[in-house]
């Protein structure tokens, strides 16, 4: 077959389409899908502070000061609250999409570069639909920003020439080491660390000593120390304990401080972040090897130092999470979109065929499989019965038309049906789940209730609420502000001193400890939540100074008269 009849889309079109599919992907229900996280609140309340009280250099969680973390995720969160004027789940999540498919365009243009046109494009279908992709892209956390920078530094790294002129060798580096700079500011030595690393092993590898003196370009170095340095020395001026905080969180996690995972922690992580392109890379995985090693090709001595080295650098830390991984996943997608590649030159020779029994197997398979979910699997799940139901229907008549041109050998109308199938019951399926799975959802709606109906613009104290970081339940986000957390029962105290009443939000079971303190009014309860749920049922009370006792004395000794 000739090319014209294989990819009947026109380029242009074809981008178009796969730009279109991601924006959709990572923005559909961005901010009605789920509540805040913990992470999330932890990195969403700094910021709109920082933005109400124009206080761009301490970042502080309901007035407490925050400095586990570089300030680089706040100052984006509070950037896109400014601009667009609020401070709802989807804005504070924006800077992660941007992010997101910010990495689609380096990664398709770094595959273009090294592998051609297929290539480019398998690259940023890869990077539209990869789980990793999907999660992080979606989440108002840093590390898909960091995961940008930390690629676009070694991207510069992995493509400079061996004989490049002067000036652009100089503006190479300065561009890499303000990447290295700012990833400090993401997440302190962390992203130095995930750029450093490979690179540092790749040059040894190839024996390119002279790399090492690039590192000594001198407006860089300022500009990497004015990272290091000026910030954390602003917040010391005011902050001396910081400097405490910051040796936990750097030297102290590295020596298990923050405990401890188990070695086999990133097995299942690294195939299933991957998924569906795991068996992509796996494919293109042997051949890369044999040009990494037995051909000195350079491109892929550096994709496999930068994925070994850097899960390496995960592996090696006591305290593991899977958004560790992030950093080595951009050479998954360049290994998978080799794979990818491999296939489309296939397909445009016309050598790529199908065994005729394949589609008819795939279409009783299809059926089957569609059958068993639509009256096997969905009575289970009652909540979203019907989206499961129409999802089955809708992947059934997918696969059924993806067999039809399969066997007709029309293989980019098979690629598109597929693709737009999976996108269509991916978006009918996930926000129902996510919904469902949301156990913060009632305790987000009291405590924008109570926000509205009860607080008004008073101000109220967050007491003694647990959570997965102490004090830092994500219901200081939907309280809106003013809002403050009171970490001890002493703080409690000394706070009613000064101001003689507080509205302070509690756990329910721990409203009666309250009256040690002062007396108390309750004003609102939060209903029980019909769903199980970890989060603890929340009241909203008035806290009073006691009144003294009046002293009365006895007139004693005196006779009536």
């Amino acid at each position: 077959m000739k090319y014209s009849e294989q990819f009947r889309i026109p380029p242009m079109l074809a981008w178009t389409l796969l730009l279109a599919f991601a924006v959709v992907l990572l923005t559909f229900a961005l901010g009605g899908e789920r509540t805040l996280g913990t992470h999330e609140a932890v990195a969403a309340v700094p910021a709109r502070e920082m933005v109400n009280t124009g206080d761009w250099i301490v970042p502080r969680y309901a007035t407490v000061p925050r400095l586990q973390k570089p300030p680089v995720v706040y100052w984006l969160i509070a950037i896109n609250g400014w601009v667009l004027g609020s401070f709802d789940e989807f804005v504070v999540r924006l800077h992660s999409v941007f992010a997101a498919l910010s990495l689609l365009a380096l990664m398709s243009y770094w595959a273009a570069r090294w592998y051609g046109r297929e290539a480019a494009f398998g690259a940023a279908l890869i990077q539209a639909t990869s789980i990793w992709v999907l999660n992080y892209g979606r989440h108002a956390e840093i590390d898909m920003f960091l995961c940008l920078t930390i690629a676009a530094s070694l991207f510069l790294v992995a493509t400079q020439p061996d004989q490049e002129a002067a000036s652009k060798r100089r503006l190479r580096w300065l561009g890499i080491l303000s990447l290295l700079g700012l990833s400090w500011l993401c997440k302190f030595h962390y992203g130095p660390a995930m750029v450093l690393g490979p690179a540092m092993v790749y040059w040894t590898i190839q024996r390119r000593w002279d790399n090492f003196l690039d590192l000594f370009n001198p407006i860089g170095i300022l500009v990497v120390i004015g990272c290091v340095v000026i910030w954390p020395w602003l917040v010391w001026q005011q902050l001396p304990e910081a400097m405490s905080v910051w040796k936990s969180e750097t030297i102290g996690r590295q020596l298990g401080e923050w405990g401890r995972s188990p070695w086999w922690y990133y097995l299942p992580s690294i195939l299933t972040l991957t998924t569906p392109w795991t068996f992509n890379a796996l494919i293109a995985a042997p051949s890369s090897l044999s040009r990494a090693w037995s051909q000195a090709d350079g491109r892929e001595r550096f994709i496999w130092t930068w994925l070994v080295v850097d899960l390496g650098i995960a592996w090696l830390s006591p305290d593991k999470h899977d958004n560790y991984l992030l950093a080595a996943m951009p050479p998954v997608t360049l290994l998978a979109c080799q794979s990818w590649a491999w296939l489309a030159a296939k397909m445009r020779r016309g050598v790529l065929t199908i065994p005729k029994f394949v589609p008819l197997m795939g279409a009783i398979a299809s059926v089957s499989v569609g059958a068993f979910v639509f009256a096997g699997v969905a009575p289970r799940w009652p909540v979203v019965q019907s989206d499961i139901q129409l999802a089955a229907i809708g992947l059934t008549a997918t696969f059924l038309t993806t067999c039809w041109w399969g066997h007709r050998q029309k293989w980019s109308a098979m690629g598109w049906t597929v693709l737009t199938g999976l996108i269509t019951c991916y978006l009918l399926v996930s926000p129902s789940f996510m919904r469902m799975q949301d156990r913060r959802q009632p305790t987000a709606d009291f405590a924008r209730k109570l926000r509205r109906e009860v607080l008004h613009d008073d101000s109220v104290c967050v007491y003694g609420l647990s959570g997965g970081l102490p004090g830092m339940n994500p219901v200081a986000f939907y309280l809106q502000d003013p809002v403050c957390r009171v970490q001890s029962e002493e703080v409690l105290r000394r706070r009613l001193h000064e101001r003689s009443e507080l509205l302070v939000l509690v756990e329910q079971r721990n409203v009666a400890s309250l009256s040690q303190i002062g007396e108390v009014e309750e004003l609102a309860q939060m209903p029980p939540n019909p769903h199980e749920s970890r989060e603890p049922l929340l009241a909203c009370v008035r806290l009073r100074q006691r009144t003294p006792a009046v002293a009365t004395t006895s007139q004693t000794g005196t006779g009536h008269q």
